[in-house]
């Protein structure tokens, strides 16, 4: 405070005794409305003068030492945990925090909490009445089939598209206070993947629940929520594909732009619309992306294993279901495959994280040095 006294003082401004000082400076350095041109030249004429001290010299030399220090990186692995030259908290610290400025967020503004749960609601009695208690015949294995590979799809391309869009809106804030010194890149991907998981998974429990009841699919409890299980962690997958689309693409217009053609291909070769019996070979690796495949393939194998008979009123040449096996075989999906799905989900969801805070590490350090 005395420093910028002695500048101002230098200068031909010097505060009056028993003045705020404050209150003096914002007036000397304040834009009158009704003097623009004189306060211009007095302020620049300051910060003319300002250049030529010691004082400037040692702040420019001091920032730009800051802003030379590269994001996240110590002399040891375990120094990711500990305080680092630029950040005056620990990892911990800042994640801790960033999760309590996020979850304060969310309650003084629940209004997107409050949408998507109305929206949870609402689709799942629009789907529940769209299939109102089906029946298990020869038509059950297009239905009940459709109802479940209706959730994937609604599931996969809301959470796709919420997250691209998130992600991408709160970058220049991230950029900003990152490249201030507030926090790591790492708390803050930690945080606000941790906050999505409850929202996610309470919003998917709202809409399985009211369609699994309501369509008549196979009742059993521990059926029920294997599928409520099985939608959240395909919902997780696809929240991490989003995140990685909003971190990638340079505004939210092009990030909900390249949803679509990344879900399409995907939801292809989910088993619904192409057997996996007939995928050519050569397109082979987009099924082994798809979350929704494997998602579908332990869906499906949860609702019909079980189930031992199926009317069947066919004439004729007609073919008939007689057990969930049946329906299972027809798909081309295989029973041993129900384990390895559920770790090839896992795998996908890590994969996207990974690649996702790996880009945003590198978007960080080249937001710094170009700006």
């Amino acid at each position: 405070m005395l420093s910028i006294t002695n500048i101002l003082r230098r200068v031909g401004f010097d505060a009056p005794d028993n003045y705020n000082l404050a209150d003096f400076y914002i007036q000397t350095l304040a834009m009158l409305p009704f003097d623009q041109e004189s306060s211009v030249q007095r302020v620049k004429h300051i910060c003319n003068e300002f250049e030529k001290t010691t004082l400037y010299a040692q702040r420019v030399a001091e920032a730009r030492q800051f802003h030379a220090i590269d994001d996240d990186q110590t002399d040891a692995v375990g120094g990711l945990f500990h305080r680092a030259p630029k950040y005056k908290a620990s990892f911990f610290t800042q994640l801790r925090w960033l999760m309590w400025r996020s979850a304060v967020d969310m309650f003084k503004n629940p209004f997107e909490l409050r949408l998507r749960l109305v929206l949870a609601i609402i689709i799942g009695l629009l789907f529940g009445i769209i299939f109102l208690q089906l029946k298990y015949n020869q038509q059950a294995f297009q239905n009940i089939s459709a109802v479940i590979f209706v959730l994937i799809i609604n599931t996969s391309f809301s959470s796709v598209q919420h997250s691209a869009d998130s992600y991408n809106r709160e970058l220049p804030l991230f950029f900003k206070e990152h490249d201030d010194g507030i926090y790591r890149t790492i708390p803050y991907y930690a945080s606000r993947v941790t906050l999505e998981f409850p929202t996610q998974a309470f919003t998917m429990f709202i809409l399985v629940t009211i369609v699994y009841w309501m369509a008549n699919l196979y009742d059993d409890v521990g059926r029920y929520f294997t599928l409520v299980g099985i939608l959240i962690l395909c919902a997780f997958v696809a929240s991490s594909m989003g995140a990685l689309i909003g971190v990638t693409m340079p505004s939210p217009e092009a990030a909900a732009a390249i949803v679509v053609p990344i879900v399409i291909p995907l939801m292809v070769f989910a088993g619904f619309f192409l057997s996996a019996k007939t995928v050519p070979d050569w397109l082979l690796w987009l099924k082994y992306l798809s979350w929704l495949y494997y998602s579908n393939e332990m869906a499906l194998i949860n609702q019909w294993e079980d189930v031992t008979s199926l009317d069947c009123n066919q004439v004729g040449n007609g073919t008939c279901y007689h057990t969930g096996n049946d329906i299972i075989d027809y798909y081309g999906f295989k029973k041993a495959h129900y384990y390895r799905n559920l770790g090839l989900l896992f795998a996908l969801f890590i994969g996207f994280r990974l690649i996702g805070i790996g880009i945003l590490l590198l978007r960080a350090k080249f937001q710094r040095r170009s700006g």
